[in-house]
Formats: C-alpha cells, sequence, structure tokens
C-alpha cells in the first residue's frame, strides 16, 4: 500500500453534500483489499464538513462531504499510522448558492386574501343555528 486515490465530483454547490471514494492502492495502482488502516480526512476548505476517521474495508471507501467556502477545493486523505501514504482529491469547484429572496404580495393579491377571509367568515355565521 503506497497511497489513497481520492475519487470526487468536478463540482459541488456551496453547502450540499456531496459522496466522494477513497481508494488504498499499490505500487502499481491497483486497489489492495487487504488494506487495514484507518484513513483521515482534511480539505482545502477549512469550513469543509468532513466524515470522522475510517476503515477503508476491502481497501475502498465512500463518504460524504461538505464544502462551505465558493471556488476550487480539494479533499486529502492520509493514514492516521503512516503520514507518506496520502491521497489528494483532484479540484472540485464549489459554486454559491443564489439565494431568492420570497416574494411579497402585491396590493391585489392582499386585495384578493381579504375578500376571501370576508366571504369566509359571512359563509360561517350563515351556517350557525339560530337561538331557540
Amino acid at each position: 500500500m503506497t497511497h489513497y486515490s481520492v475519487s470526487v465530483p468536478p463540482n459541488s454547490m456551496q453547502g450540499a453534500a456531496f459522496s466522494f471514494t477513497v481508494r488504498a492502492l499499490d505500487a502499481n495502482g491497483y486497489q489492495n483489499p487487504s488494506y487495514a488502516g484507518i484513513v483521515h480526512f482534511t480539505s482545502s476548505d477549512g469550513a469543509a464538513v468532513l466524515p470522522p476517521n475510517a476503515m477503508l474495508p476491502l481497501g475502498a471507501g465512500t463518504f460524504l462531504a461538505t464544502l462551505n467556502t465558493t471556488g476550487s477545493q480539494t479533499i486529502t486523505a492520509t493514514d492516521t499510522v503512516s503520514s507518506g501514504i496520502t491521497g489528494v482529491s483532484s479540484s472540485i469547484a464549489v459554486a454559491h448558492v443564489a439565494v431568492t429572496p420570497s416574494s411579497i404580495p402585491t396590493l391585489s393579491e392582499w386585495a384578493l386574501m381579504g375578500l376571501s377571509s370576508l366571504l369566509a367568515m359571512f359563509g360561517l355565521l350563515g351556517m350557525r343555528r339560530p337561538a331557540v
């Protein structure tokens, strides 16, 4: 086992979780199913939400991450015992999420809501039973 391969999507939205895969590879680039180490995750995004340290069953694992800083970001996987066993993802383009304000009702919409409320109130009053 000489390094990790960290596969990520090419882009993500700020604050949205996505999955990524880490594989333990030997010197020839083949997945090592007998790898029993524990991997630690870091990111170029200091505000990222990353998974806790984890094992790679059969030499691979899929995890969730959330990047919160826009721009080009990466995820790094490092062995907790041998820091020389590491892998860095390709760049992830993190886009800003545009927040659209909710619309404020227009005057005619307010009038329609008021008229509907009045009609409903008069309808309920008309359904009352007369006092005996």
